[in-house]
């Protein structure tokens, strides 16, 4: 039994020594003492360390872990500390060229072409080989899919040979795809396999077959023409490798092997581990439950963070946005996902190989240099150009971040393409504005209402008809609509209820106090098939009854125009004819003799169907005018005189009033007079018991054209019964006259030739106080009354 204890603890204190001796080693104190490096000019040597992963360089438990993380941390540079990050192989040789770090640890493939930096001599170097769950022969790769991790001339290599090569995040990745079959085999360093195979559990599951495809060695490297780095740096690695230092790290991280079944290409490690084996057994006896726990636990997590790992790169690849990676200092694009390459049209390695500004219109990049140096942790920039691969532009949003990724901070930026959102904004305003210049210019009222009846909205034309001044978005429908009858708010509410479209006649009160009738039209508004509101659409009908009977005068006057060659060759020839001859024979008669008397009351009447056959004929078929400067003044002098014999007569007083300034204006003399005759004519024979007649004649200002100018106004009022409302809806219509025996031929004749004229011809009437006929006509010369 005491035999026993001692041999248990002989073993215990060898393996403490043993462990010792490997810590000491591991220092490189001892063999950097005597070295001759040169002084370091900082304190720090800042270190971008591309070669990533267990057994190399990992965090765990917020530290840095692995053979080249002790190695920083417990070897420095002349006095000087290291500072790591990890990037990428691309990322670490863009950060030296750009001079973001000093040196760079990087794994580079022995006989591929030198890439722009310098390297040091290798600290440690690896055959690359392939791990695999069945034997493969030499040159038995073409067309099977084979991961790889490792620099990027690994993959090169694989393509030679005729595989498909398949990239992984990690060491560890690529043997567990190895070993699920997912792959045919997995390409790595021998070192890093091995020891990720014991660490996974994975060595009674592969072997290292087939003839090593290459040798990948492990080197500082820097940028060439630096001075500082070279001397320093290559005596650090010679220091190393003379102290054995590496050696040692090599054999605490690497020294494993226990459990991969090697195939025979692969030389025997057994007999070299043998004793270290015997010894470490029986102190493992008693722990040996305890470590098989342990590793259970490290694969499981392992299993966790490499299965995270293939979540992230496939939700980052998966991202509906374009992401960019980049330095926060100089805005240097370290990794892109798919839609990124997808949005700019460039690959995803020459992305890698630019800065994001470059992306950029000339007058954003310096805007975006800014953004970047101002150390802005997170902000949005929205509405960028964006300048694609084939030179075309691309509207996008941008939205930044800046985040710590394994110890290093990096600017996350997500870039949304955001232009066919621009042009669609771009054609609803267009559309949007459109639709308002059709509602501002329409001569129809339009008002909406949302679903409580409140108005949302109303166009110009239905302004003056508002109680409110205008003021009435937002208000309820009632209060800036008054109807006569039945409020609108409750017609709007049933069409609502009832889901349809209504029509309704009404008579709108407006804020002058004026009634106007109108015609309603209740539309519903929908939103996803949900009433939302109502648009209210008034026509005026007395526009429609005015467009009617204007439509009924020109029937009136087609159906004259047909006739007109009837009564100008065959009835008016031969009236004058009879005319002509009973004239002829009134004169062979004395005066007294009462046949003379009949043949002037025969005469008198053919004068008189001569004059309608001449009304007529110039309603429909007006002469061509001859318009020189005319004073109005003469002209209703020459009325007055003209018609003084009748309305003496009739007892009615004509008295003309008329303004000094009154305006000359461009007519044909002979025309006008006709109209004005025709209007005082009516006013004289409309009073049966006397009464007066005024022509009262002035200047005002008025519009045309949508310009203001001068207008001469002359009004002829009279003290007559009045018009009835029946007859003057439809006054200026032929043939409409109460006169005994009248044509009702003269106020069409008049409002046709005041129109020729390019003006303006209005009544205003009512019954048993007289009526008013205002003429307005546009004056020669603009004197720009105000």
């Amino acid at each position: 039994m005491l035999r026993k204890i001692a041999a248990l603890a002989g073993a215990v204190l060898a393996l403490i020594l043993l462990v010792l001796g490997y810590r000491w080693a591991a220092t490189g104190t001892a063999p950097l003492a005597g070295a001759a490096i040169p002084p370091w000019p900082r304190e720090t040597v800042r270190t971008a360390v591309a070669v990533c992963g267990y057994p190399f360089f990992y965090r765990q438990d917020g530290r840095d872990e692995g053979l080249f993380a002790e190695l920083l941390q417990q070897a420095p540079l002349a006095g000087a500390s290291w500072t790591a990050l990890t990037l990428s192989e691309q990322e670490a040789v863009a950060a030296v060229s750009a001079q973001s770090v000093d040196l760079a640890i990087l794994c580079v493939l022995r006989g591929r072409e030198q890439g722009p930096l310098a390297y040091s001599q290798p600290l440690l170097s690896a055959d690359v080989c392939l791990f695999s769950p069945q034997p493969t022969k030499p040159g038995a790769l073409d067309g099977l899919r084979v991961a790889w991790f490792g620099p990027a001339g690994i993959a090169e290599l694989l393509l030679r040979s005729g595989a498909e090569p398949v990239t992984v995040s990690s060491a560890s990745d690529c043997l567990r795809v190895a070993a699920l079959g997912e792959v045919a085999a997995c390409a790595v360093d021998r070192e890093s396999g091995i020891a990720n195979a014991t660490r996974l559990s994975l060595g009674d599951r592969l072997f290292v077959t087939g003839d090593p495809l290459g040798t990948v060695d492990f080197v500082l490297a820097w940028r060439p023409g630096n001075r500082e780095p070279p001397a320093a740096a290559e005596a650090w690695v010679a220091g190393l490798r003379a102290g054995g230092v590496v050696d040692a790290l090599r054999q605490k991280w690497l020294g494993s092997r226990v459990g991969l079944a090697p195939a025979a290409s692969v030389s025997p490690l057994l007999p070299a581990l043998a004793a270290t084996c015997a010894l470490a057994l029986s102190v493992a006896a008693g722990l040996g439950f305890r470590n098989r726990a342990l590793r259970r636990n490290v694969s499981s997590r392992s299993a966790g963070w490499a299965d995270s790992s293939r979540r992230y790169l496939a939700l980052f690849d998966g991202a509906n946005d374009a992401i960019f990676i980049l330095t926060p200092e100089q805005g240097t694009i370290l990794e892109v996902n798919q839609r990124a390459a997808a949005l700019t049209g460039y690959d995803r390695d020459v992305l890698t190989r630019m800065r994001f500004h470059q992306l950029l219109p000339a007058r954003h990049k310096r805007l975006m240099r800014e953004w970047l140096l101002d150390g802005v942790d997170s902000g949005r920039i929205e509405e960028v150009p964006l300048i694609r691969a084939d030179g075309s532009v691309a509207t996008v949003e941008i939205s930044s971040r800046v985040i710590a990724s394994d110890g290093r901070d990096v600017r996350l930026c997500i870039v949304r393409n955001i232009t066919e959102r621009k042009q669609m904004q771009r054609e609803i305003k267009r559309v949007t504005q459109f639709a308002e210049r059709i509602l501002e210019n329409m001569n129809n009222g339009v008002i909406t209402v949302d679903g409580d009846g409140l108005v949302t909205s109303y166009n110009k034309a239905l302004a003056p008809l508002l109680g409110s001044n205008g003021e009435a978005v937002g208000r309820p429908l009632d209060d800036v609509l008054t109807t006569r009858g039945q409020p609108l708010g409750r017609l709007v509410q049933a069409a609502i209820s009832g889901g349809v479209t209504e029509r309704h006649n009404l008579t709108l009160g407006s804020s002058s106090g004026t009634d106007y009738s109108s015609s309603l039209t209740i539309s519903l508004l929908r939103d996803e098939q949900v009433v939302s509101g109502a648009i209210l659409v008034f026509t005026d009908t007395a526009q429609e009854t005015k467009a009617k009977e204007e439509w009924q005068r020109l029937a009136t006057l087609s159906a004259l125009g047909q006739v007109s060659g009837v009564l100008a060759h065959d009835i008016r020839n031969r009236v004058s004819g009879v005319h002509v001859g009973v004239q002829y024979l009134s004169e062979k008669f004395p005066p007294d003799d009462p046949r003379r008397q009949s043949m002037d009351f025969i005469r008198l009447e053919t004068d008189r169907v001569v004059q309608v056959i001449d009304d007529i004929l110039m309603l429909i078929r007006p002469g061509k005018s001859d318009r020189i400067p005319c004073r109005i003044v003469d002209t209703l002098e020459r009325v007055v005189r003209a018609q003084a014999p009748n309305a003496q007569q009739r007892r009615v007083e004509v008295r003309a009033e008329i303004a000094p300034d009154l305006p000359t204006v461009s007519a044909d003399s002979v025309q006008l007079e006709r109209a004005l005759s025709n209007l005082v004519k009516n006013a004289v024979e409309a009073m049966h018991d006397g009464g007066r007649v005024r022509l009262i004649a002035d200047a005002v200002a008025g519009e045309r054209d949508g310009k203001r100018m001068t207008m001469a106004r002359v009004r002829v009022s009279d003290d007559g019964p009045g018009i009835p409302m029946a007859i003057r809806t439809r006054l200026f219509q032929p043939f409409v006259s109460e006169k005994k025996g009248g044509t009702g031929l003269g106020l069409s004749i008049a409002k046709r030739i005041i129109d020729e004229h390019g003006g303006s011809l209005e009544v205003e009437s009512r019954e048993g106080q007289g009526t008013t006929f205002t003429i307005l006509l546009p004056a020669m010369a603009d004197r720009g009354m105000r």
